[in-house]
């Protein structure tokens, strides 16, 4: 609105305005106009005083502010809160005596300017007070580059939560993106600070290799104020937990290894990411170790698994019934959470000792034949008991034997095995073995006693019942005993129904005594000199005793008459064109003898009569393939031919 003032000539002073400059007033009116309130505009609209005008933090705006209809020009001048700004040149619109001005200023919004009023002030020479309008700015302000929290190093199969969160005004969108792909999130309540709205975003999710290691994790923010969305990028990187962890060898939580023995113990950390680091504890003491491999894993070569190795020597005293834990950790692990394997070191030591109770090793046990006799053997201080097992020389006799176990104190056992053998005379001099087993011990612990087993006398010439001598020669008459101890020898003759022991006098009766250690035998020989019939022949009889027992034996001394038959003929090899023809040898009759084997096909031929055989065995070759034979054998001295022996039977091949 335009106020005009008009002055009469005959009172200036009503004028209410200040001329400079001496003033008439006498016959002249004045004409003047205050200039009207100012208005704001933009290139989007006009506004009015105390509008609110949003503006984007660092885009260029212009405004114009415009008043007019006054008298003289006004001067605009514009404010931003209480600091003048920098205007264009006005531009000056006259209409008539009145004028308009327009004045345009450009300027750039920054955050600090928000919630500033933006003033355009008009005032001329009769202006009492200048006229002004203003707007107040809202200044919008884009997203600062979102922050995302948390490690890009994530856990497989734990859940993970990251937060994005961006300063903006008016609030801005997140949104996230893994290999590009949009993802459901969890948005949080805008927050105020200062004007300034922090919008944050949750993205929750259950990461694993396959979907989620090497993936880019995006969020991108935009809003009103900028739509070119900033962004921020992480490359994940998944790692994960061993999925076991194994201890070589151990079986139902316990492992064996062997006292004094270097044991190699391996822990395999199977299927990290990174690969596991592995720490060994006895009794939950750290202990060292060597050898660290980490191949890949067999299943998935993006995991690696992890081989220590642990090479002890173990003793009972101080490893058995401990704990042996193999403990693995990788950054994925909780270091509070370590992923392990224990087991109990089962220390298996082998007997200290190994003896026969009673007895040194080598010693001689004396027992008699055909009495029962027993022997306990302890193998002491083994863990787990030994087994016991004995021999007879090579011969394994321990069905034998049964055993018991005792503890001791320190939780190690004896074993007791008692045997029970009943000997034969063929046992002598055998030895008695006692054998530990036990799989702590390389070498097998043994002990041995020798068997000196006691049995009676007994005469063993059967064949030898007769001798002979004619009249005026020497007669020798041999009789051989074998027992343990070795046997004496006693000869005896018999008159008038009388036994009567002889002794050696040196003129017609000589007795000779001939002990064999070795064998366990005596030769004792009679030599009757000058023989006499009517004195010295007759029936002799040899004596052998020992403290087990006795044995007697007749031998008839008479003159010189044929040899005896032979005995036992048989054949020791046939093929279909000969045969090999053996035999025992009777009594000589008191002289030399020699044989003669006779044989023919069965029922065809006369007997055919070998020459003179001086002993056996006796070979025929020329007989016919698969045909049968009979077969007998005579002896033949100087006196007489003997009886022929039993007729055998055989067939060639």
């Amino acid at each position: 609105m335009t106020s005009l003032l008009f002055a009469s000539k005959y009172d200036c002073s009503l004028l209410q305005v200040n001329i400079p400059g001496p003033v008439c007033c006498i016959g002249i009116v004045f004409t003047v106009a205050i200039p009207s309130n100012p208005m704001i505009s933009d290139a989007r609209s006009d506004h009015t005083t105390g509008a609110t005008v949003i503006v984007t933090s660092g885009n260029s705006y212009t405004f114009t502010c415009t008043a007019g209809e006054s008298r003289p020009e006004p001067t605009i001048t514009w404010y931003l809160g209480s600091t003048e700004k920098t205007a264009n040149q006005p531009t000056i619109i006259r209409n008539g005596k009145l004028s308009t001005v327009v004045r345009l200023m450009t300027f750039t919004p920054q955050w600090t300017d928000h919630d500033e009023q933006l003033q355009c002030r008009a005032d001329n020479d009769v202006t009492p007070q200048y006229k002004h309008t203003h707007i107040m700015l809202d200044v919008y302000v884009g997203p600062t580059k979102p922050t995302i929290s948390g490690s890009n190093i994530i856990t497989a199969g734990t859940s993970v939560t990251f937060t994005c969160s961006t300063t903006s005004r008016p609030e801005s969108t997140l949104t996230w993106y893994i290999n590009n792909r949009p993802q459901s999130t969890n948005n949080n309540t805008p927050q105020n600070s200062n004007g300034l709205i922090i919008t944050s975003s949750d993205l929750m999710f259950t990461p694993n290799l396959d979907n989620h290691d090497g993936k880019k994790l995006k969020c991108k923010a935009d809003n009103e104020a900028d739509t070119s969305a900033k962004e921020r990028e992480i490359t994940l990187e998944v790692q994960v937990i061993p999925f076991n962890i194994e201890i070589s060898s151990a079986s139902t939580g316990k492992l064996i290894v062997y006292n004094n023995i270097e044991s190699t113990i391996t822990c395999t950390s199977i299927g990290g990411k990174p690969a596991a680091t592995i720490q060994w504890y006895i009794n939950n003491s750290p202990t060292t170790h060597d050898n660290v491999q980490t191949p890949d894993n067999q299943q998935d070569n993006r995991l690696k698994d992890t081989i220590s190795t642990l090479v002890l020597t173990p003793t009972y005293t101080e490893h058995h019934n401990k704990t042996l834990k193999c403990e693995a950790t990788n950054d994925a692990i909780d270091r509070d959470q370590p992923i392990n394997e224990e087991v109990v070191l089962d220390v298996w030591i082998s007997p200290n000792k190994v003896n026969i109770d009673g007895y040194s090793t080598d010693d001689n046990v004396t027992m008699a034949a055909g009495v029962e006799y027993q022997l306990d053997c302890t193998a002491s201080k083994a863990h787990p008991p030994a087994s016991i097992e004995w021999y007879k020389d090579d011969v394994d006799i321990t069905t034998g034997s049964n055993s018991r176990i005792l503890w001791d104190s320190d939780g190690k056992k004896d074993t007791i095995s008692k045997l029970s053998i009943t000997p034969i005379k063929e046992d002598f001099g055998k030895r008695i073995r006692c054998e530990s087993k036990h799989d702590a011990q390389s070498i097998t612990q043994h002990t041995f006693v020798n068997m000196i087993v006691q049995y009676s006398a007994v005469i063993f010439n059967d064949t030898l019942d007769e001798s002979s001598a004619d009249q005026g020669q020497n007669a020798t008459i041999m009789c051989t005993s074998m027992g343990y101890p070795i046997p004496d020898i006693k000869w005896y003759t018999w008159t008038y129904g009388s036994k009567v022991e002889l002794m050696s006098d040196t003129t017609r009766v000589v007795i000779i005594h001939e002990p064999y250690g070795v064998t366990k035998t005596i030769q004792s020989t009679l030599y009757i000199q000058n023989v006499i019939p009517e004195v010295d022949y007759g029936v002799y009889t040899c004596h052998a005793s020992n403290i087990i027992g006795s044995d007697n034996y007749n031998i008839t001394l008479a003159g010189r008459r044929e040899p005896g038959p032979p005995t036992n003929v048989r054949t020791t090899g046939i093929s279909w064109d000969s045969v090999n023809i053996t035999w025992d040898m009777g009594y000589n009759g008191g002289s030399s003898q020699w044989f003669y084997v006779s044989y023919r096909q069965i029922k065809i031929n006369d007997f055919i009569r070998s020459n003179k055989v001086e002993m056996p065995p006796y070979h025929i070759d020329g007989l016919n393939s698969s045909t049968e034979y009979e077969i007998y054998v005579t002896a033949e001295n100087v006196i007489a031919w003997s009886k022929p022996s039993k007729t055998i039977i055989f067939k060639t091949t």
